[in-house]
């Protein structure tokens, strides 16, 4: 089940996305402050909510701090329209920008896609073809038959 952490001042806006992404078949976690942000970030989400306007934090120092870290996409809920506003919040590490208000159904879209893009990703780092042989690429790593090919380079 993929999960999602929420991030918003308004309780409102976090029932919102919990009941509709629950609905949809997500584990949603929600934080209102500081503390329940941290908490919510030990249950390893697949994907975080963040709202930019918030009285405790400031969103885009937020997402800095989360960037440290966490490396699942990011993608900004708020208010805030310029251009500017936007580019600030891909520059601190964000993913993505969508203003309120905003359809659910475009959010759930959105959503959708970058799991579907952190999936891609993860597959690539491993590529298995047949006969039992495996490249994993993020480990630099070749297998056959379930076992490591030594070789015998050095670096």
């Amino acid at each position: 089940m993929k999960k999602i952490l929420a991030i918003d001042d308004e309780q409102m806006m976090l029932d919102l996305i919990k009941d509709h992404f629950t609905a949809e078949g997500y584990m949603v976690y929600t934080a209102i402050d500081h503390e329940s942000t941290m908490k919510g970030l030990n249950a390893s989400p697949d994907i975080i909510l963040l709202d930019i306007n918030m009285p405790w934090k400031d969103g885009l120092s937020l997402c800095k701090e989360i960037r440290e870290y966490v490396t699942s996409p990011i993608l900004f809920l708020t208010a805030k329209v310029t251009e500017q506003d936007k580019v600030r919040g891909l520059i601190v590490g964000g993913d993505d920008y969508i203003t309120k208000p905003f359809s659910l159904q475009e959010l759930t879209a959105r959503v959708n896609a970058h799991i579907r893009r952190e999936e891609r990703q993860r597959v690539r780092e491993e590529v298995r073809f047949s006969n039992g042989l495996v490249i994993a690429y993020d480990k630099r790593i070749v297998y056959f038959a379930e076992k490591e090919i030594a070789f015998g380079l050095t670096a």
